[in-house]
């Protein structure tokens, strides 16, 4: 079935340029980034040096210009994630980023490109972002929607997102910057979790249950485990380690001679098994452990549990992104774009049923092989941007717009 058009002018500065808006059926795939040719990685290494250049004159001539560095960034899961603050495989992220201006001058019209240096671990949804008026001296965060990325929902847990900025500014100002996010809840840590109680009596017979709760989330790389038990006779008892997953160590179990057993698993002996310290590697640590102290035989001498711990070093911890079954209705034959002041264009369109946020894609090509998408936040039914410039009179621009929900 043909698709209807609808071709309409809209005249900006620098020239008029036609779009067209594609009425139903409403059916395509969103494309993949298109790979920079040959002629843009030249065009982005120029870009580079000549801002070097220009950083390196402005310090130097000491004239009314600004200067531009990047000293902070953080992750907004809010939208399509679990609101955690980090970036997991699967979610939509936004990034706002802050500017500092150290120069003389205040920048005006600042905006930058982004580029990434692995497509694999991440795409753009919408690569530019824009600041308002920078003073001299001032710090300010990009406007919403920000820098939007999708995390690829294969992206290996830990791994590191690299960002790189082109920044300008109406003054001239040109510079790159770069930064980086790490995929995940970064690990590496090494931290002791104390039993929070005093030393217990050891029930004769009976068991001693002594819980230590992790509030903390993070994946196991290792774990040890401190006790201190006194005993008539460690021949008598047993002990075991188990966490919240429920994976069960026995410790100790009826042997050797003497009246304590104080001792680190697995660093200074090895758990009598079934089972190893090995075997809580890769769990999530986060909930109750429990260490189960078993008096196997009445005697007339009691024993005590003194004290116990686990000493852990963490791994990086992901999490997927959340599934929705629930699917939004058709924006159908609403796209409307209206000229604002300067080179500003609004896109304007229909709210549907189910979505959260919306999908815009502008494109010369029907196929959309050079779709440019731009993000809508939350319910907005419309978006400003910057006008294209006209390659010339009879210039196409294909406007659509998609409604989408959480995942």
């Amino acid at each position: 079935m043909a698709e209807k058009s609808e071709r309409r002018s809209l005249q900006s500065p620098v020239g008029i340029a036609t779009f067209v808006h594609l009425f139903e059926p409403f059916a395509f795939k969103a494309t993949k980034t298109r790979p920079a040719d040959a002629m843009e990685l030249a065009a982005l290494r120029a870009e580079y040096l000549t801002a070097l250049i220009d950083d390196a004159l402005a310090w130097l001539l000491g004239n009314d210009l600004p200067y531009l560095i990047a000293p902070g960034w953080h992750i907004d899961d809010t939208l399509r994630g679990n609101g955690n603050g980090v970036a997991d495989p699967g979610e939509q992220i936004a990034l706002p980023v802050t500017l500092a201006n150290h120069g003389s001058g205040a920048a005006s019209g600042v905006w930058a490109r982004a580029e990434l240096s692995r497509a694999d671990l991440a795409s753009f949804m919408d690569n530019f972002a824009f600041w308002p008026l920078i003073g001299s001296g001032q710090s300010l965060e990009s406007e919403p929607p920000h820098l939007m990325l999708r995390v690829a929902e294969d992206a290996p847990c830990g791994s590191v997102v690299d960002v790189t900025l082109a920044l300008r500014t109406d003054e001239g100002f040109r510079a790159t910057r770069r930064l980086s996010f790490k995929i995940g809840k970064g690990g590496g840590l090494h931290t002791t979790y104390p039993w929070p109680s005093e030393p217990q009596a050891i029930p004769n017979p009976g068991i001693l249950d002594a819980p230590i709760a992790i509030g903390e989330g993070f994946v196991v790389g290792d774990v040890n485990c401190r006790v201190d038990i006194s005993h008539s006779s460690i021949s008598l008892i047993k002990v075991i380690l188990e966490s919240p997953a429920g994976t069960r160590v026995t410790l100790h179990d009826r042997t050797g001679d003497g009246n304590r057993l104080a001792v680190t698993y697995d660093t200074e002996r090895q758990p009598a098994g079934p089972g190893s310290m090995s075997d809580f590697d890769g769990e999530i640590g986060t909930g109750v452990w429990h260490l189960y102290v078993n008096d196997m035989k009445p005697d007339m001498m009691a024993g005590a549990l003194n004290a116990w711990s686990l000493v852990v070093d963490t791994d990086d911890l992901c999490h997927d992104a959340p599934c929705s079954d629930t699917l939004p209705a058709s924006v159908g034959a609403s796209v409307r774009v209206s000229k604002l002041a300067g080179s500003d264009v609004r896109v304007t369109w229909n709210s549907v049923a189910g979505a959260d946020h919306y999908v815009i894609w502008r494109a010369r090509d029907p196929r959309l092989t050079d779709a440019e998408n731009r993000r809508a936040n939350g319910r907005r039914r419309d978006r400003v941007g910057r006008a294209r410039p006209a390659e010339g009179r009879g210039d196409v621009l294909l406007h659509r717009a998609r409604g989408e929900r959480v995942r």
